[in-house]
């Protein structure tokens, strides 16, 4: 019995000691699963525009940063629609025009 606590005990001493070691690695994995490696988000204050990457890659080119242009896009699921049922082809034509 003696022997199997003192196992017990050096097992669980070594997981946690594993854990705390391989702490950062596993935070810096989950902060970067919403958005990659990325240090700085640019968006227009107009949600209707664009941001021009061509003319940010020119500004720094001389500079040592590796910049790629990321795409953002947002829906909404539509109900499938049959040709018959116009109360639902009704319903989905005028969410579509609110969006617009």
């Amino acid at each position: 019995m003696a022997l199997l606590t003192i196992y017990l005990i050096v097992l669980s001493t070594l997981i946690v000691r594993s854990l705390l070691d391989k702490g950062p690695v596993i935070f810096l994995n989950l902060s970067q699963l919403n958005n990659g490696e990325i240090d700085v988000y640019l968006s227009p204050k107009d949600p209707q525009s664009f941001v021009n990457f061509t003319a940010i890659e020119q500004v720094i080119k001389n500079e040592s940063f590796r910049v790629s242009p990321r795409k953002v896009m947002s829906g909404i699921i539509l109900e499938s629609y049959s040709g018959d049922d116009k109360e639902s082809g009704e319903r989905i034509k005028k969410e579509v025009e609110k969006m617009v």
